[in-house]
């Protein structure tokens, strides 16, 4: 649902796309990121690693959440990057899941609802006349 407001916030149809697709580029290179993160901890078939610490979590969400509120005002789909292992990050310590559950989902919503929103600002603002000015 946040996904696919994202585009309606634009000021124009090509704003508004464009926030759309940083939305979904962004998104999906963060689940790179919580890929990372995540997956050889809860993966390694030889569980060469150990499961994942509160602390072990904590401090890459620490890192990311900076990066996100220094991007956040200047570019939005590079602090995607950061805000999406962020909160998926956070979500892990709160109530531990499978890691591919957790990306699968985000990347599924993301696409459908960006892409959604994308197709709603298209069809509706290519219907409206331009305003005039007064």
């Amino acid at each position: 649902m946040a996904a696919a407001a994202v585009p309606l916030a634009g000021a124009d149809m090509p704003s508004s796309v464009h926030r759309g697709l940083h939305r979904i580029v962004g998104t999906l290179v963060g689940l790179v990121v919580v890929a990372v993160v995540l997956f050889p901890w809860a993966f390694s078939p030889l569980r060469l690693f150990p499961r994942h610490t509160a602390a072990a979590l904590a401090l890459p969400v620490i890192v990311l959440q900076f990066t996100t509120e220094l991007f956040m005002t200047r570019h939005y789909g590079l602090a995607m990057v950061s805000f999406t292992p962020v909160i998926l990050l956070m979500t892990q310590l709160a109530a531990p899941a499978d890691p591919h559950v957790l990306v699968t989902e985000r990347a599924v919503e993301t696409i459908m609802g960006a892409g959604l929103g994308i197709l709603v600002v298209v069809l509706i603002r290519r219907r409206r006349p331009p305003a005039r000015p007064h």
